[in-house]
Formats: C-alpha cells, sequence, structure tokens
C-alpha cells in the first residue's frame, strides 16, 4: 500500500496561493499550510530561508514529498495527479488543453501585466516617475481582460470556466476577480455574467474555508 505524501503549502495572505489552497482543500487532502514570513527589519518582502526555498521570490511554494514546486499552474497540475478523480484539468484531452490556454492567459496578461503594473510597478520599469503612467496602463488592461472574459464566459453559457465542472481555472480565475473589486468600481454593472459566476463558487466550501484562513490572518 502506498502512503499518501507529505505535502506543503507556503503562502502570503490574499495572494494567489488561495488557488491551490482552494484545490488541496477540495481534493481533500492533508496538508500542511505555512505562511511565507517577511523580513520587515531587512526591508524584504520574504526571509533569507523563504528566498533559499524559492529564489524567485514569489508565493505559493508547494512540496510534494521532497520536490519543491512552484507557479499555480505548475502547483495545480500537481495537486491533480494526486487527486485524478476530481478532474482538475478537465474531464477530456480538449478540456485539459482549455485549462492550459487559460492558465497562459491569466498568468501572462491578467496576473503578470494588469496586476504586475498595479502592485509591482518598479517590475515593469525603473524610474519611479513612471511608476504612475504604469499603474493607469495596467488598469486598462484590467478592464480589458476581464471584458474579454465577461464575453468568453457568457458566450458559452456553463457554469464554469472550462466545461461542465469545476476546474483549477475557476480556482485561478476566482482569485484574480476577487482582488478586481480594488481597481473596478462596480464588478456587478461592468461584468454580470463573471459575478454571478463568482457568487455561485461562493457556494463551494473549499473556498470559503480558504478564504476564512486568508482573512482571518
Amino acid at each position: 500500500m502506498t502512503s499518501a505524501p507529505s505535502l506543503t503549502l507556503w503562502y502570503s495572505p490574499q495572494a494567489c496561493s488561495i488557488a491551490p489552497q482552494i484545490l488541496l482543500i477540495e481534493a481533500q487532502l492533508d496538508f500542511q499550510l505555512v505562511l511565507a514570513k517577511v523580513d520587515m527589519a531587512e526591508d524584504e518582502r520574504f526571509t533569507e530561508e523563504f528566498k533559499a526555498l524559492n529564489p524567485k521570490k514569489r508565493v505559493p511554494v508547494f512540496k510534494m514529498n521532497d520536490e519543491i514546486i512552484t507557479e499555480v499552474p505548475a502547483i495545480a497540475t500537481a495537486i491533480s495527479s494526486l487527486a485524478p478523480d476530481r478532474k482538475f484539468l478537465g474531464q477530456t484531452v480538449l478540456d485539459t488543453i482549455r485549462v492550459y490556454e487559460w492558465f497562459n492567459y491569466l498568468g501572462g496578461m491578467v496576473h503578470g501585466q494588469a496586476y504586475g503594473g498595479l502592485y509591482r510597478p518598479e517590475r515593469l520599469v525603473d524610474d519611479p516617475k513612471l511608476h504612475g503612467a504604469v499603474r493607469d496602463k495596467a488598469v486598462k488592461n484590467l478592464e480589458q481582460s476581464f471584458g474579454f472574459i465577461e464575453r468568453k464566459m457568457s458566450a458559452s453559457g456553463t457554469t464554469y470556466a472550462v466545461g461542465n465542472s469545476f476546474t483549477a481555472v475557476d480556482a485561478y480565475l476566482f482569485v484574480l476577480y476577487r482582488w478586481a473589486g480594488a481597481f473596478i468600481t462596480d464588478l456587478n454593472a461592468e461584468f454580470p455574467y463573471l459575478s454571478a459566476w463568482a457568487s455561485k463558487l461562493l457556494e463551494r466550501k473549499s473556498i470559503l474555508t480558504a478564504l476564512e484562513i486568508h482573512t482571518g490572518v
């Protein structure tokens, strides 16, 4: 009999690490949750211990036995492999293709360009005088991205982002959607289909549990 793997997830409050946490809870896997500590004395976002764990200085970080895995799509794939019956990468081969299509867009455009410009403009341009312009453009990127997602999801007419079941895309997109409330005045008015989708997801125990942990830190 194969023993269950040892699983650890490093996270930061309200960060994209909520997404793999949702999947772990959804799959009913046993895992340890570790808060990635910040070293304020050194004016660094993460401690030296964490940077040794992930030199990219990003959360989430997932440890599966002795393997360290980073990046949301890779971590979601690892979790999916531990709970194949949950079909986190979709029900069919085409679904899986669509899942990775979504991952590339959400990670590169929405997370990287839009939120990257809003939260970390120094990653995109060195001159602090240009950070305001970067943020302004990032807001436009965010609005355009969610406009595209709204049209895409409403055209499909399904309850979930991919196919007819909950996938890792729903977990990741849900986190990105929540962040948008800080920059877009009325999400319900601008993106009614996406807002209804997010409200439906809030009925899932896994999402409520993950949010409770992050808001309670």
